[in-house]
């Protein structure tokens, strides 16, 4: 986290240390202040995702509020399609509603969908009567679907139809605004006809939500408005060319300003978690049922609403919203000017209410008991909640709730660490009082009666008197205060039980000494009674419980084992649990203590991977390959702390991962979507592109060697043991496993290369897109000659969605031949990266 700029030269030196000392609630509220200052600057997302959650709450707490009549959503419903048949309708179907609509005479027509191309209807002329009646009604506007991403197009390849619905919002620079990758484009016919063309983009967060709609995008050199913008402004019969920007603060349309955020987002003011807006089916068009004054000089949505024709959209109000309403939504936001001010952290009003705060509560909570500390706070607590939720459903105001709350917190945390001025008083009162009573009380009497006490605490059983009379003054010395200081005596609240607690505390150091047995008492004086430590150290030949195995002793690791015969020790490692077995060894999950490091801890029995004579030279085999793939450092490998042996026990120690195989999630029947399985094979390849760079073949790859973590990053495993287990199946003649992922070339005993990874990962690729392998056989023979002489289907024939582009990706990989094969994994993985980064079908998978 990165501290601001104020904060960077404070230093504790600068701080008076008496000031410290004196005043220790203040310094600790102000640090607290100043760490939720910096937090709120800092916009950290794990807050931020829970800032939003929070948001969301309010939305959803406000409920349904009013709207106007400007909007009106026009369905297609169960009940149209049901009346005009399935969809998409035909041109001709269109062409009539169209025509239909005009009759009524709204001023402004959206079409919130695309229009798909049909031979059928140019052939038939429907096509041409489409464009035809969308020009001559003069007030239809039809989107253009936009795929947002990183850069937009350097080429000038938009038709002018397009870019005269461009405008130009002032001067800015290319990062204030959303860039749009690739767009998709209407037929020129329905370009041209369209009276304006607009943006239809949904702008996604990391939980999926849909909570700011970008409102100006560049595509190639020019500036294009959302559809929300553009139907705005033509309803409010605002030329487009009066649109400027002031990036990040507004967007002045005319005589209105819109807010913004960062890149032109507006903060959408949902009103409902149904439609609020007046709506009706086509249907009732159709047949004439909807009364002309409710549609007449309006702005008219035609949307589809049919169970299963749309994507439905993440809201703070309901987690299946129609595009059409969100768009509704974003316009009735910009014609009633009911925008939703969010106060940022660019704002320093968020900076002032938490030092307001904070400052309130340093001066206050130290002079106040406990109890009414928290009293404060919860308060303090309660009355923040409500003027948030205040602001917000009454002045359309969102502040940044989480940092004060989380302020108050803090405070609630550290209000016990902290003694009320008022305690401290009274603690001094209690003692100066126990020291004037201590010292009335002492008489020569009292003196006499407590030397047996004395001697007990100094410990003093020399028969020498001038031993024990120095003995007797350093107790006199040290008693008073040791008695004042007890806790026992702090907690009292009565003299005469603090001076009991005093007595009882002598007889226990007492008790405590003698128990232990000292033999010549008088050689023990009163500082080595103090520092008595309770450390334990052992006798000559006494046993050590903790310590480690003591590898040099043995010449190897020394594997430990609890009274169960389970491994419970590898070295220096700490064995926690079984994790998995197979057939020549087992992995386990340990920790290394030196650093508190979770470890995985996989084992290799070579007793049962070669013959007597055979294990040594393997041994030193794979002391070579694991040396090698420990060197690595590549964020898709696993990483190889350490490796050990003690006979014919080989364990490797490597990075501890929460995430399951490829292999499990195959297995579950996980219905991977096109982009997934490009970015899980690109990362393999990437893995495996920095191994063979490195002259290091891995020989083994499956998804029983793949992990997924969270967010489908993967890792790599088993680089540097991969082929020793492998190679047990042609060693020992013992099938450890089906060969469904060896390539041909390893079957065939020829020389194993880099290539031969790309086939194995070939075959991975294929069972993620296929849901199935492309060799299967009856039994092991069968399965070995159909990889060594067999084509396998197309991915693309048993799952026609399967793009073509994947399809010639994994045919490629698959190839008998390594020389036709990609000649490098960087190869193939730069042409996963051109399909993750271009490839965007609206419809399929993705």
């Amino acid at each position: 986290m990165k501290l601001p700029g104020f904060l960077k030269n404070v230093q504790i030196t600068d701080v008076d240390k008496s000031f410290v000392r004196k005043h220790p609630g203040l310094i600790l509220y102000l640090l607290i202040t100043l760490l939720v200052i910096a937090l709120f600057l800092e916009q950290n997302r794990l807050f931020e995702n829970f800032e939003n959650k929070i948001q969301d709450a309010m939305f959803s707490f406000r409920g349904e509020q009013e709207v106007g009549d400007d909007v009106v959503l026009l369905e297609i419903d169960d009940k149209a399609i049901d009346y005009l048949g399935w969809w998409p309708w035909s041109h001709g179907t269109l062409a009539r509603m169209i025509e239909a609509l005009d009759y009524y005479q709204p001023r402004t027509v959206y079409l919130d969908f695309a229009i798909k191309n049909n031979v059928d209807d140019y052939v038939s002329g429907n096509s041409h009567l489409l464009a035809e009646n969308i020009q001559q009604s003069r007030n239809v506007i039809i989107p253009f679907e936009a795929v947002l991403g990183s850069r937009t197009p350097s080429t000038q390849a938009a038709p002018e139809w397009l870019t005269a619905s461009s405008i130009t919002p002032g001067v800015i620079s290319q990062d204030d605004v959303e860039k749009i990758q690739r767009a998709d484009l209407p037929e020129n016919i329905f370009g041209l006809a369209s009276k304006y063309l607009g943006a239809d983009v949904n702008l996604f967060e990391k939980d999926n939500s849909v909570r700011y709609q970008p409102l100006i995008l560049k595509y190639e050199n020019k500036y294009y408005p959302s559809v929300e913008l553009i139907l705005s402004a033509y309803y409010l019969g605002i030329d487009p060319n009066r649109i400027s920007y002031n990036p990040g603060e507004n967007i002045q349309m005319g005589n209105r300003s819109i807010p913004v955020t960062g890149k032109g987002h507006l903060l959408i003011n949902y009103l409902g978690k149904s439609n609020p807006f007046k709506s009706y089916s086509v249907k009732s068009l159709w047949e004439g049922q909807v009364p002309v004054e409710k549609l007449a000089n309006k702005l008219v949505i035609v949307t589809l609403t049919a169970t299963g024709q749309y994507d439905h959209l993440k809201t703070p109000m309901t987690p299946n919203m129609p595009p059409g309403i969100k768009t509704a939504t974003v316009v009735e936001n910009i014609i009633r000017n009911d925008f939703i001010n969010s106060l940022d952290a660019s704002s320093n009003a968020g900076i002032v209410i938490i030092l307001g705060i904070g400052l309130f509560c340093a001066f206050l909570l130290p002079r106040v008991a406990l109890v009414h500390r928290f009293t404060i706070l919860v308060v303090f607590l309660f009355v923040l909640v409500n003027i948030n939720f205040i602001l917000f459903s009454s002045f359309n105001t969102i502040t940044k709730t989480l940092y004060p709350a989380l302020e108050i917190l803090l405070f609630m945390a550290a209000a016990p660490m902290m003694k009320s001025k008022a305690d401290i008083r009274r603690k001094e009162e209690k003692q100066r009082r126990a020291n004037l009573q201590l010292r009335k009380n002492m008489t020569r009497e009292d003196k006499r009666e407590a030397e047996p006490r004395e001697r007990a605490f100094t410990i003093e059983t020399d028969p020498n008197v001038k031993v024990r009379k120095e003995r007797r003054k350093k107790a006199d010395e040290f008693a008073p205060t040791t008695a004042i200081n007890t806790k026992e005596h702090e907690q009292v609240g009565e003299e005469t039980s603090e001076l009991s607690s005093f007595d009882h505390s002598v007889v226990n150091v007492d008790d405590a000494v003698i128990d232990q047995g000292s033999g010549d008492e008088s050689d023990i004086d009163l500082e080595h009674h103090q520092a008595a430590p309770e450390l334990h150290t052992p006798a000559p030949g006494e046993k050590e419980m903790h310590k480690p195995p003591d590898a040099s002793a043995t010449g190897g690791i020394q594997i430990s084992f609890d009274e169960s015969g389970r491994p419970s020790q590898f070295g220096r490692y700490k064995i926690l649990d079984i994790v998995g077995q197979g057939a020549m060894g087992t992995v386990y999950k340990g920790l290394d203590p030196a650093i508190g490091r979770p470890v995985a801890l996989k084992t290799i029995r070579f007793d049962k991977l070669a013959n007597a004579d055979e294990i040594e030279e393997l041994r030193e085999r794979f002391m070579l390959e694991a040396k090698a793939a420990g060197n690595f450092s590549h964020p898709h490998i696993v990483t190889i702390y350490d490796v050990g042996q003690d006979k014919n026990i080989q364990y490797i120690a490597m990075e501890y991962l929460e995430g399951r195989t490829l292999d499990n999630i195959i297995k579950r029947k996980q219905d991977f979507n096109f982009r997934i399985v490009a970015s899980v094979i690109s990362q393999v390849c990437s893995a495996l592109s920095y191994a063979h760079d490195r002259h290091v073949i891995h020989r083994d790859i499956k998804p029983a060697n793949i992990m997924v973590l969270e967010g489908f990053r993967i890792k790599v495993m088993d680089f540097g043991i991969a082929h020793f287990e492998s190679s047990n199946m042609t060693q020992t003649g013992v099938a450890m496993g089906t060969p469904n992922y060896i390539s041909p070339e390893q079957l065939s005993g020829k020389e194993v290369t880099k290539s031969s990874d790309i086939f194995s990962l070939g075959v991975v690729m294929y069972e993620m897109l296929a849901g199935q392998r492309p060799f299967e056989g009856e039994n092991l023979n069968n399965l070995i000659v159909k990889i060594l002489n067999d084509e396998p289907d197309r991915p693309s024939k048993i799952d026609p969605k399967v793009p073509p582009l994947l399809d010639h990706v994994v045919m490629r990989a698959l190839e008998k031949d390594p020389l036709k094969r990609f000649q490098s994994a960087g190869e193939m993985e730069k042409s996963l990266q051109d399909f993750i980064s271009s490839f965007a079908p609206k419809g399929v998978r993705y």
